[in-house]
């Protein structure tokens, strides 16, 4: 999958995934998705980039921000439902 893709998956439906077309915002950094408070979008850009630094950067800003006490990246996978870049994914729906 595209990254811009992944980033903005609301779900997925058989080979395909449906995307949320107003998230679709090329190049937004992270610091920026954070800002809007799009931690799901932030985290799966930090996934999809398979940057550590990044979705522990997430982390941080999740826990201060939502009075949270996520202790690890494992712990957001499941609070998102994002656990990796799916590879049969074939289509893309937007909506």
């Amino acid at each position: 999958m595209k990254k811009d893709d992944f980033v903005s998956t609301i779900g997925y439906s058989g080979d395909s995934a449906i995307v949320d077309k107003k998230l679709q915002k090329p190049g937004t950094p992270i610091e920026a998705l954070l800002e809007q408070g799009l931690y799901k979008a932030a985290f799966s850009k930090a996934l999809h980039e398979k940057n550590l630094l990044d979705q522990e950067k997430v982390l941080e800003v999740y826990n201060l921000n939502s009075k949270s006490s996520y202790k690890s990246i494992e712990e957001l996978k499941r609070l998102f439902g994002v656990f990796h870049v799916p590879e049969k994914i074939t289509r893309v729906k937007r909506i």
